[in-house]
């Protein structure tokens, strides 16, 4: 894997654990119905609505949990990719796939215009190439 698709799939991972997180959300926030007695029903179902919710809701969080553990483990290995860049540059890409910034919010924090941190960007991934051919991943 080199540093460049390292550092996407953690963005991406960032982005999975975000939609994880929603989804927990609603399901904790969703409304609970009572249980519905001397209604007759059919072969394994349970008379209680939130207990299909609460199944949903613990399967969700061992998901989440497991994501988290993989998102600490590829950020370790991308902090990892940064110390070989310049300041500026690993600034850039921290912001951007660690941090998950959107382009808008890493130009406004580090005071640069979007056009510059593309820049920088671009550097930081050429570098980031040529130094993994040198030492891969």
């Amino acid at each position: 894997m080199t540093a460049i698709e390292l550092l996407k799939r953690h963005r991406y991972r960032l982005l999975r654990l975000s939609s994880l997180r929603s989804r927990l959300d609603v399901l904790r926030g969703a409304p609970k119905a009572p249980a519905l007695t001397g209604i007759p029903q059919g072969k394994g179902l349970s008379g209680d609505p939130t207990a299909g919710a609460a199944e949903r809701i613990l399967a969700l969080e061992a998901e989440l949990a497991a994501e988290i553990a993989a998102a600490e483990e590829e950020a370790r290995a991308a902090e990892a990719l940064l110390t070989m860049l310049p300041e500026q540059q690993a600034a850039v890409l921290r912001a951007r796939y660690i941090d998950g910034m959107s382009w808008k919010r890493v130009a406004r924090t580090l005071h640069y215009s979007i056009r510059h941190c593309s820049n920088i960007h671009a550097a930081a991934l050429r570098r980031l190439e040529k130094e993994c051919q040198l030492f891969p991943l």
